[in-house]
């Protein structure tokens, strides 16, 4: 969806307070609302903008091994509810815990937390409201990521115990 010009990308965002961007050539952003004119113009001249359009919800996780009983966690920020595998909590937490502000040519600043295929673009209270969110459950994300890590040296250690 190529607009003719970068100030208007014509599609309603009213009912929701976060957009989900792709660019050509991009991994896709959820963006807040109201960074979404901002990211777009910042954008323009290096990528053609495909689609837009709002979002209410969506899962993040870090590549590595799957496990079939990954236990789930959902926090919602305005919004957008998020849902991440407890064991890549701690890793989001580190990213947001240490990321810098991101200042975008209209002189706004935002946060960007990057996750496998995809990156939420956020303001600083609600990077503050997730990294919070996360930081208060992080000791249960700890134990399950243990929990995630013996199923997977068990199953390895049951494959290699087999081998001729």
């Amino acid at each position: 969806m190529r607009t003719k010009k970068k100030e208007s990308i014509g599609v309603d965002l009213s009912e929701s307070m976060w957009a989900k961007l792709t660019f050509v050539g991009y991994t896709p952003y959820v963006c807040a609302k109201s960074l979404v004119a901002d990211l777009v113009s910042e954008l323009w001249d290096k990528a053609e903008l495909e689609d837009v359009g709002p979002i209410d919800e969506i899962a993040i996780d870090l590549p590595g091994p799957i496990v079939v009983d990954r236990k789930m966690l959902s926090i919602k920020i305005d919004t957008l509810l998020i849902t991440m595998p407890y064991s890549d909590v701690e890793s989001f937490c580190d990213q947001l815990a240490s990321a810098k502000p991101l200042v975008l040519s209209s002189g706004s600043t935002c946060f960007r937390l990057v996750a496998f295929g995809r990156s939420i673009i956020m303001t600083a209270e609600q990077r503050f409201l997730l990294a919070k969110a996360m930081s208060d459950i992080l000791p249960i994300a700890r134990e399950e990521k243990l929990r995630e890590l013996r199923l997977i040296a068990a199953a390895m250690s049951h494959v290699i115990g087999k081998r001729p």
